[in-house]
């Protein structure tokens, strides 16, 4: 309801009770005189007359507070217009259905094809891989619409914690060799330069973050350079900052598009503009990600000659004792002998999954299935928790958060009252805010995002099981 509304309801319900209770102390007053008389009844020291002068000066305020609201500017002198958000925008809406039909349409029709009992070993695969690159596409633009809305409506945070800067660079290196391997894109190179060359680089900052933005510009350079080289890395500088970027000798980019994607109003789309793509998109939450950060983001660009994208971030070096560094080569030497995770051996134990959705929960079970782990199945929480108490074999629960009945926050919240011990792993595709990560922090011993990658959850697992 809105507040005018709110305020107009309160003065009338206030004037009549107060219309009420003077009434009332009339008749305790005038003992002779019952409840109806007195209000009804004029005397010189209970008015009824005056009692409805007095409604209507209160009625009379309230009107004016109304007319005061409606004239009142919202915002400092920008109009609705120029304050207009990106999430908010009509065309969005009308831009994103239509780019969801588009790889659900092929989805749709590859799954048909792949009923036809004669098809041939060579076209089941073509099919399948049609259907993985339009379910990349879909899940990229769900996510980015996510993001760009909950970037606008500033519900993003920013998590900073000490990492590894040169693992994670070499991990998008080989991450993005491999996609333009699997592109075919031959005459296509991709360099990582950094000017510090030790395994061991320590920085504090926000790796997630840092990777998506990093992803966002290597995903478009991959995408619209077909030939030369991509170079991506970072310049560490003397005042602890690190300057990072991205360039690519590809198909470049229009001034005119530029300036709308890093434009104040942060508009990707308008009527003026034609067509919405992940491209657009990939860059506005790239530069909104390093403005969040501390930083800007810059971008240049000639068509047919190539891009670069930098940006500077307060990304502070740490320094590590040797000891430290012992530790952290220890660590690296024993992640290299892991077992592969799909190796993993778990006929000993029993996990308990809660998900009302049962395609997720056949989807989790078949990634479980060669682990030899027993899996039991919870459709909402108030199960989870009867079977979690009742079951003393249960080694580690998967919880959905979402659920009818009773949801994954109850639920935990019961199960670890009477058994504290017990491994509680969330599994949502609800989106967590600060707010919300920090509580679940308090209940889960650890959250996974959906959709669920095999290998996340199998290492997961691991943690616990091993």
């Amino acid at each position: 309801m809105k507040l005018k509304r709110k305020i107009f309801l309160l003065a009338i319900l206030l004037s009549l009770l107060f219309f009420i209770i003077d009434a009332l102390i009339g008749a305790t007053y005038y003992k002779d005189l019952g409840f109806i008389e007195v209000l009804l009844t004029a005397t010189p020291y209970h008015d009824f007359y005056s009692r409805l002068i007095a409604f209507a000066l209160v009625v009379i305020f309230a009107l004016i507070v109304n007319a005061y609201l409606d004239d009142k500017p919202k915002g400092s002198g920008q109009s609705n217009q120029e304050k207009k958000k990106f999430s908010s925008d009509p065309m969005l809406m009308v831009n994103v259905s239509n780019h969801i039909r588009t790889p659900l349409n092929a989805i749709q029709g590859f799954i048909e094809l792949l009923n036809d009992p004669g098809i041939n070993e060579s076209s089941k695969k073509l099919y399948i891989n049609h259907i993985k690159t339009s379910s990349k596409y879909l899940l990229e633009l769900v996510n980015n619409v996510t993001d760009i809305t909950l970037l606008e409506s500033n519900s993003m945070y920013i998590d900073k914690g000490d990492f590894l800067l040169n693992e994670l660079m070499a991990d998008l290196h080989t991450r993005y060799s491999n996609i333009i391997r699997e592109k075919d894109k031959r005459d296509l190179a991709i360099l990582l330069k950094t000017n510090i060359k030790d395994d061991q680089l320590s920085v504090r900052g926000d790796k997630k973050r840092i990777k998506q933005v990093f992803e966002n510009l290597l995903e478009n350079a991959t995408t619209f350079t077909d030939e030369g080289v991509i170079e991506f890395g970072y310049h560490a500088k003397q005042d602890g900052k690190i300057d990072f970027f991205v360039q690519d000798s590809g198909a470049g980019i229009s001034p005119e598009r530029l300036e709308i994607v890093f434009s104040s109003d942060r508009k990707v789309i308008n009527n003026r503009m034609a067509p919405f793509d992940l491209a657009s998109l990939r860059m506005t939450i790239a530069k909104q990600l390093v403005k969040l950060m501390g930083g800007d983001l810059s971008a240049t660009s000639e068509i047919n000659v190539g891009s670069e994208f930098r940006f500077e971030l307060p990304v502070a070096i740490q320094e590590m004792d040797e000891q430290e560094e012992m530790e952290e080569k220890a660590s690296a030497y024993e992640k290299e002998e892991e077992v592969p995770e799909k190796k993993q051996k778990w006929s000993d134990k029993t996990i308990l999954i809660a998900e009302d959705v049962e395609s997720n929960f056949i989807y989790l079970q078949e990634i479980l299935k060669d682990t030899g782990v027993k899996v039991i199945w919870a459709e909402n929480g108030k199960i989870a928790y009867e079977n979690a108490i009742s079951n003393t074999g249960i080694n580690l629960i998967l919880m959905d958060i979402l659920m009818p009945e009773m949801d994954g926050y109850e639920a935990t919240i019961k199960i670890k009252k009477e058994m504290p011990h017990m491994p509680v792993i969330a599994q949502t595709a609800y989106h967590l805010d600060e707010n919300d990560y920090k509580d679940a922090r308090l209940y889960f011993d650890k959250i996974l995002i959906k959709p669920i990658w095999s290998h996340d959850l199998l290492a997961a697992l691991s943690d616990w099981f091993n």
